[in-house]
């Protein structure tokens, strides 16, 4: 399933790849193939410029535990809400992600766009 998947993702068949990452999604709860599967679900509507739509499919990525993708989905949730305008939820969610992952190779990018939204960024290294 995941090979049809993400080959159909890969070659722009997206709508037919949604559905794929979707029955993956619900087949497969619970693990790293279904947050690899919800995340591509949420790039797509953030690639689609369907910001809100990325939003709730980045949430519900941020259900699972803690995940290999999660990192990415609250970074890309912070990116979605502040495209979307919703310029405080998107502020909170870069906050958060710097809070977590202060190192990771978004955190620069994150800074920068707290900055641009006015709001001071967490201190490094603090959780």
């Amino acid at each position: 399933m995941w090979t049809n998947a993400f080959r159909d993702y890969q070659t722009g068949k997206y709508e037919l790849a949604m559905q794929e990452f979707n029955d993956i999604v619900k087949n497969y709860p619970g693990t790293d193939t279904a947050a690899n599967a919800q995340y591509y679900i949420g790039y797509m509507y953030f690639n689609a410029q369907q910001y809100e739509d990325a939003v709730k499919a980045f949430d519900v990525l941020l259900t699972f535990n803690e995940n290999s993708k999660t990192q990415e989905a609250l970074y890309y949730k912070a990116v979605s809400l502040l495209k979307a305008e919703h310029r405080t939820a998107s502020a909170d969610t870069f906050k958060e992600f710097l809070r977590r992952y202060p190192q990771s190779e978004h955190a620069d990018q994150a800074r920068k766009d707290l900055r641009l939204l006015g709001v001071r960024a967490p201190t490094q290294g603090r959780k």
